[in-house]
């Protein structure tokens, strides 16, 4: 309903909406039958169960719905309801837009109530915009739609630089393993076997959580200056820098154990690509933590680029 209505609608008046819909459209019951299974097929394209959709768009649709996104679902299916199902290039581009915009909010931990008006807005906008319907969805998102800006590059590198990530004011663990999981994949996995199963990877931190008796701070400072660095290191702890995934748990002693007994656990117990960069450390501490969020964000980047990218410019 959302799709042909192009607004938001009150689900507890669904019935009155659709009636509604039916009269203003002129529509008959097989006309509104015959408009429901076109967007039955175009979930069905979506699930993969139909033949339709590209791998990738299969792909991305798989993360909108992981990050449980339904705003976003009226105009995944509109695009695919277009006459043609549009150029299909057009619309892939659309759909890695839409899975870009919504991952990056999520990444930067930015408001996601109110999305369904957003999204309302990329439709009515698509639909009167003269460019052809992909095209109309990706311009629609980089306008902001309803004050619901695209994190560009500079925010994303800024938000893993200095944000908590891990715990209350975090993100979820599933949602780290699909972030982190996507650095990983991006990178080269030399003679190994790409197919890893991230969902069941465990979140590590490098600095443990437990990190006073093998990680101590203050060694010849006074209580104050003490204090102060113990606190600066506590909020480095959450950080996307400081956090990685491993096929399986540390056991608690080699977790909180010193770096370079931590190092060599982390070598025995993940073979990702993702931590290899971590074995040429001689130290860990808050300036690597710092870096490697700004490393991290870089290669998120790459996986869902952001509005600025000319990538969106690639039209057919």
């Amino acid at each position: 309903m959302i799709a042909e209505l192009r607004r938001t609608i009150n689900v507890g008046q669904l019935y009155g909406e659709f009636r509604r819909w039916l009269n203003d459209a002129d529509m008959d019951a097989v006309g509104a039958l015959k408009t429901m299974s076109r967007y039955a097929d175009a979930q069905e394209m979506l699930e993969g169960r139909r033949s339709g959709a590209s791998e990738k768009e299969i792909d991305c649709y798989r993360n909108i719905r992981f990050l449980n996104i339904t705003a976003a679902m009226p105009v995944l299916l509109w695009l695919f309801t277009q006459p043609g199902s549009a150029n299909a290039r057009d619309r892939e581009l659309a759909v890695r837009a839409i899975e870009s915009f919504v991952v990056r909010r999520m990444a930067v931990k930015w408001w996601t109530r109110g999305l369904p008006s957003a999204f309302a807005k990329v439709l009515k906008d698509a639909t009167d915009a003269p460019q052809t319907p992909g095209r109309a969805v990706i311009d629609a998102l980089r306008a902001g739609p309803r004050g619901f800006t695209w994190p560009t590059d500079q925010q994303l590198i800024g938000g893993f630089r200095t944000g908590r990530h891990f715990g209350p004011g975090g993100i979820g663990q599933a949602r780290l393993r699909l972030l982190l999981g996507a650095v990983d994949r991006g990178l080269p996995h030399l003679g190994e076997d790409k197919t890893v199963q991230y969902g069941k990877c465990q979140v590590e931190h490098i600095l443990p959580q437990g990190w006073k008796e093998h990680w101590p701070v203050g060694d010849g400072l006074d209580e104050n200056a003490k204090l102060l660095r113990e606190q600066e290191r506590a909020a480095h702890v959450h950080r996307i820098g400081n956090l990685t995934l491993v096929a399986a748990s540390l056991n608690k002693e080699m977790s909180n154990s010193a770096w370079p007994k931590k190092k060599n656990a982390l070598w025995k117990h993940s073979h990702l690509a993702l931590n290899k960069p971590l074995l040429e450390h001689e130290d860990w501490n808050e300036d690597e933590i710092v870096e490697r969020g700004q490393w991290l964000a870089e290669r998120m980047c790459l996986a869902w680029p952001g509005p600025g990218d000319p990538v969106w410019d690639r039209f057919a």
